[in-house]
């Protein structure tokens, strides 16, 4: 029983904090949110700080639809505190914080790209000899549009940084976990991908395996398997 209490537990966070970035990302109040699913702002409130466990199954149903992500369930291995909700994500980033090391870049997890807001972060921020490095990691694909204009975001921003440290240029790059859902992605939408990253892949599978130069400032797509290393899209970059 204790088990399961504690599974639900570990759910219930992981929920709870997905609510939340939906909620911000739709640019939703708490109150708003709450009118919408029946819910005291209270209540709410305790469920994106992770202590959901209790709530009905039809309140997180209604949760997922008002905020156009509908609630799936099926059964699954454990995701209690042995392994972290964010671990897949982690995973990539853990791939290239030890790929830096060895190449003898300084990588930093979650720097802010502009310090006077620390919520604008890059997931791994590298400095490469005299190029700063912007790299997004991606276990699972979400809002394609959303992700882009924040990586663009955060390379604008990353210019202002490498003229305050001296560095020369600026790069950036998705680290993409290749999996069905994200490869069906890729295939659906070619056209989207060519346009946001023109940058080789082939190049930046180079830049991650061998410290080559980046191949220019636009964004580059790279599969990552951490188990393999990185693979190149196989699409034509015009």
């Amino acid at each position: 029983m204790v088990a399961g209490d504690r599974e639900a537990q570990a759910i219930a966070a992981t929920l709870g904090g997905r609510v939340r970035e939906r909620r911000h990302h739709a640019r939703l109040r708490l109150v708003d949110l709450a009118e919408r699913v029946g819910l005291s702002v209270n209540r709410l409130s305790m469920v994106e700080r992770g202590h959901g466990e209790a709530l009905p199954l039809r309140s997180w149903v209604r949760i997922g639809m008002a905020l156009g992500e509908p609630v799936a369930i099926r059964f699954t291995p454990s995701i209690a505190p042995e392994r972290l909700a964010d671990a897949g994500h982690l995973e990539l980033q853990e791939w290239l914080l030890a790929t830096g090391r060895r190449h003898g870049w300084q990588a930093g997890l979650e720097i802010p790209t502009r310090p006077s807001d620390p919520r604008r972060s890059a997931d791994v921020l590298v400095r490469a000899a005299d190029v700063i490095l912007v790299v997004e990691c991606w276990n699972t694909i979400g809002d394609f549009g959303a992700a882009v204009r924040s990586t663009t975001r955060k390379l604008i921003e990353a210019e202002a940084l490498a003229v305050a440290t001296g560095a020369t240029a600026v790069a950036a790059c998705w680290l993409v976990r290749p999996t069905a859902g994200n490869r069906a992605i890729v295939r659906a939408y070619p056209e989207a991908i060519r346009a946001a990253f023109r940058a080789s892949s082939n190049g930046w599978v180079r830049t991650l395996t061998s410290a080559a130069d980046p191949p220019g400032a636009d964004i580059g797509f790279v599969w990552l398997d951490p188990k393999v290393g990185p693979r190149p899209t196989r699409l034509r970059v015009r």
